[in-house]
């Protein structure tokens, strides 16, 4: 066996191409163009590697026959000549241990762990080998990308991602912090969940009916909500609620409180677009219509079985671009004035001191009291009205308001369903709803300042409802002023030909015969006519 420096020379280097061409098989093909991308994207040295490896990986088939051409005539020539210089059974285990160390198990071991960097410092060798043996593998990577396709790269679906952040979040070398984690999985997780899994329980929600007027107290329990848009309801003949509007509280902005403005005033200058959807629908569509501006507030409806072969649609509760923003973020979002009651419970309340309001007391009507400005509507209203108002004196009219009685008449609770202990059958002087009986004398003029009564009059007892502003018995007052006008005396009573009774929380004024005489009496005396009003 005869062995030339020549030939180990030779021995060496193809053993080293062997070792370069299996290495760069299995660093070059296992990186994928996509990844290359994403590293190329980043601030560190991978950055630049990448950017210069790209280009020549994304020859895809073109550098796989190269690789594997040259593999193969390397190995080949290399059995060979291991063959010619020992004999046939020494060269094949000479040439498979040599191949297999140097050729395939050290080039790949260490390639596999620093593939980007070592395709990198071999660019060059790689370029020239592919336009060395362009000629054969060329062609033949023209007949793969026909056959199989061109190489497009490895894209994740969902949950692959989000398999892909969590393993990145666990690895203690990762820059991936928890809190960004969260985000990606919630982002990631929003083209699987739908409004069923984050709708706000419609009894958490806070509703107003828009039959309510806005006066202090109802600005003042608005305003303790927070909230910016609030869900407005109508009861229908079914005592079911449906939701007919959205409040905006900066509407309310300019209000005042003692203007009593009913909702349905507010509804009707300012009508918003009601967004409503199923409980089915697909978060990532939620979040186009917030964001196309179809409102930032979502009416959950559900459709059931009625037991009569017909489905209805009910409310089931409301979804807010902050419900779905927390969704995605995976945490409670707390603004400057909230505070989370606890960390299993969404509801939030207010973080103000509500003992500031103290400087709104003024706004706040005393039990049985009428305000200033009250008293002024209610002349106008009187003067307005009927005829013999018109002649009393302004002065003597708030007189007249002053010294009469008004009686708060609570029908039912704070809460609005539950009926007050109150007899439906007694004067409302002895804890009952009754203002006025038929067939019974009466000595007071009222007038409606809240609230709602009921009225049974006629033969038949014919049912009526009237609300605020409505005026029972002025004849009282007509009578007397008739009397004061022709200088006869007044009648002794009055009897009602109806009955009346309170049916919602109520302010009644109440003027009565004898207040009526005693201003009438100012009015003669400073007229230097004395008469005798009883």
């Amino acid at each position: 066996m005869n062995i030339s420096v020549l030939d180990i020379i030779l021995i060496i280097l193809l053993i080293c191409l062997s070792g370069l061409f299996s290495g760069l098989t299995l660093g070059l093909l296992s990186l994928d163009p996509i990844s290359l991308e994403i590293i190329m994207s980043g601030n560190t040295d991978e950055a630049l590697y990448a950017s210069k490896v790209l280009p020549i990986r994304k020859k895809g088939n073109w550098l796989l026959c190269t690789l594997l051409i040259g593999n193969v005539v390397v190995n080949s020539y290399l059995s060979i000549l291991i063959a010619e210089i020992t004999s046939g059974t020494i060269g094949l285990v000479l040439s498979t241990v040599m191949i297999v160390i140097f050729g395939e198990i050290l080039p790949q071991a260490s390639c596999s762990k620093y593939s980007l960097l070592i395709g990198y410092y071999t660019r060059t060798i790689t370029w020239c080998l592919l336009y060395i043996l362009s000629f054969v593998a060329y062609p033949l990577s023209l007949i793969l990308d026909k056959c199989f396709g061109s190489e497009v790269g490895l894209f994740y679906s969902n949950n692959e991602l989000k398999k892909l952040v969590k393993i990145h979040e666990q690895e203690q070398t990762s820059e991936l912090q928890s809190r960004v984690a969260n985000i990606m999985t919630g982002a990631l997780n929003l083209e699987n969940n739908s409004v069923k899994d984050v709708v706000v329980p419609w009894k958490d929600v806070y509703k107003i009916d828009i039959n309510t007027r806005l006066d202090f107290e109802t600005l003042l329990t608005i305003f303790k909500k927070g909230y910016s848009r609030i869900p407005v309801y109508n009861t229908n003949s079914n005592n079911y609620k449906e939701i007919v509007g959205i409040l905006f509280v900066k509407e309310l902005i300019l209000l005042d409180p003692e203007d009593e403005i009913p909702v349905s005033s507010i509804m009707n200058t300012f009508p918003h677009q009601v967004l409503k959807v199923s409980i089915d629908y697909k978060l990532t569509d939620m979040l186009t219509d917030f964001c196309s501006g179809k409102g930032h507030i979502a009416i959950v409806k559900q459709q059931i079985d009625n037991n009569m072969g017909l489905y209805e649609e009910i409310c089931i509760g409301i979804l807010t671009l902050e419900d779905l923003i927390e969704n995605i973020l995976q945490l409670d979002i707390i603004d400057e004035t909230d505070v989370s009651l606890n960390k299993n419970n969404k509801n939030k309340e207010r973080n103000f001191d509500m003992s500031k309001l103290k400087i709104f007391d003024y706004r706040r009507k005393k039990p049985n009291s009428i305000s200033p400005q009250e008293i002024k509507a209610v002349i106008h209203h009187l003067k307005y009205t009927y005829h013999f108002f018109r002649h009393i004196p302004y002065s003597n009219m708030e007189n007249l308001i002053n010294n009469s009685k008004v009686i708060d008449i609570f029908s039912k609770n704070e809460t609005n369903e539950l009926k007050m202990n109150r007899s439906p059958y007694d004067y409302i002087e002895n804890n009952g709803l009754m203002l006025y009986k038929k067939n019974k004398k009466t000595d007071f003029m009222s007038v409606v300042l809240d609230g709602k009564l009921e009225i049974h009059s006629g033969k038949h007892n014919f049912l009526s409802e009237v609300s605020r502003w409505y005026v029972l018995c002025p004849d009282i007052c007509e009578t007397i002023y008739n009397s004061y006008q022709n200088n006869t005396e007044p009648i002794e009573y009055y009897e009602v030909d109806f009955s009346a009774r309170v049916v919602s929380n109520s302010r009644i004024l109440r003027i009565s015969r004898k207040v009526f005489y005693n201003e009438l009496n100012k009015i003669l005396i400073k007229n230097d006519i004395d008469i005798k009003i009883e």
